[in-house]
């Protein structure tokens, strides 16, 4: 997504009534699912080795199968670009876990005109270049009609645009800048954009009393769109924010922008963090006796992520999830094939990417990309995904995306609450 968050060994496990074809090659993983595929997690910075990659981790004991259908014949297959190694990984997999799911269900209910689908992941190791790279290739060399990807927003709007130029659809599912609208009329989104995620957080902190507010986050795109959307939003509902600040990333202390968040008025203090810069963030502020209770986080698990519970329990915020009927049946899904919950809010946007991306080339009846690009606009009127309603603006993009409220307990971990509750400092 457009917030910033290693590489593992693992084995390919083949087993009675499954097929599972998995290449190699820049750590190009093809997800091609009769039954089992192998396993594969709201940015910033790619290649590859021909190693076993986080793909293959979900291959593991207890994984459960689905059996092959023999009434498929030959293959069609998509492509997806994804961070599997670099220090985006662990969300990757995710995601990659998540699409698994969907070829998976995709193939047992009789795959895309009839053939079996499959996904060819290709690993961006992160970085910018890397996902042009990784675009590029599934192209040029795979001849794709459709790319899936990225994560890191700066990534996928570079990998956006080379597959916009080229006339191949291009759906993300992990990120949320809001210059991912611009791409072009061959990008979609199954993810909301930080447009999005700003004016719920605006409409949140309104509606439960709150007046004024304090900003702070990285000084970059990600940090940079909240700044804006809540400069934007908060005012038109009323509300008034008092101070604004964008941080440099990596110092060691942050004392000078957590003295201007306590200096202001501010009854709640809004925060988009992320990755290293949370240990020192959080550290400054339990030294300087600020009560987490008036911290907001915006994607509240990327906000505390490695920070010690102490400096963080009762503080509110919200994040992506797995809400309602279907999020529920997906988790179920999910924990049955891995052994495990999905390890991420995320991993549901490239389950949906990847039934939708099936759907339209069911629609379209063909694997043009002209043709899917304008079946993808059908499909997305008022889709029910496993990440919950998903319909399609005039740009492509969705329309609204479900959020849940949470709050930090004693031990550290989130726990979802009906609303936000203003707390009394």
């Amino acid at each position: 997504m457009a917030k910033p968050h290693g590489s593992t060994d693992h084995s390919l496990r083949r087993e009675e009534g499954e097929r599972v074809t998995v290449t190699v090659k820049g750590v190009a993983i093809v997800l091609a699912v009769l039954a089992a595929v192998v396993g594969l997690a709201a940015c910033g910075s790619s290649g590859g080795s021909s190693s076993s990659s986080p793909a293959d981790s979900a291959a593991t004991e207890g994984t459960a199968t689905t059996p092959v259908n023999d009434e498929l014949n030959g293959k069609d297959t998509i492509g997806a670009i994804l961070p599997l190694t670099g220090s985006s990984a662990a969300v990757g997999k995710d995601l990659a876990q998540g699409m698994e799911l969907a070829v998976a269900r995709v193939n047992s209910e009789g795959g895309v005109l009839g053939k079996e689908l499959e996904v060819l992941i290709e690993d961006t190791e992160g970085a910018t270049t890397g996902a042009v790279q990784a675009a590029r290739k599934l192209v040029t060399s795979n001849h794709v009609p459709l790319v899936i990807g990225e994560y890191l927003s700066a990534d996928t709007i570079a990998a956006g645009k080379y597959l916009q130029s080229n006339g191949i659809v291009h759906i993300n599912s992990g990120s949320s800048s809001a210059e991912i609208a611009d791409i072009g009329p061959y990008s979609f989104s199954t993810i909301g954009l930080d447009t999005l995620t700003g004016a719920y957080a605006a409409e949140t902190l309104w509606n439960a009393g709150v007046k004024k507010i304090a900003f702070l986050g990285a000084n970059n795109t990600y940090g940079a769109e909240f700044a804006k959307v809540l400069a934007e939003k908060f005012p038109e509902l009323g509300g008034e924010v008092v101070e604004s600040i964008l941080y440099t990333e990596g110092q060691s202390s942050y004392q000078s922008e957590l003295n201007r968040l306590k200096e202001s008025d501010a009854e709640m203090y809004v925060l988009a963090t992320y990755g290293p810069d949370n240990g020192p963030i959080y550290k400054g502020a339990f030294q300087l006796g600020m009560n987490p209770e008036q911290f907001y986080g915006i994607y509240l698990s990327i906000c505390i992520e490695g920070v010690e519970p102490q400096a963080i329990a009762g503080q509110q915020g919200q994040d992506l999830g797995y809400i309602g009927a279907s999020g529920e049946q997906y988790v179920e899904e999910y924990e049955a094939r891995f052994g495990e919950p999905p390890a991420t809010p995320y991993s549901d946007f490239s389950y949906d990417a990847v039934m939708m991306a099936a759907a339209a080339i069911n629609e379209a009846e063909s694997t043009d990309p002209a043709a899917i690009q304008q079946a993808l606009k059908e499909v997305g009127n008022d889709y029910e995904g496993a990440s919950g309603t998903i319909t399609f603006d005039s740009d492509n993009q969705r329309e609204e995306v479900p959020f849940e409220i949470l709050k930090v307990d004693d031990a550290g971990e989130m726990v979802p609450q009906p609303e936000f509750v203003k707390p009394e400092l």
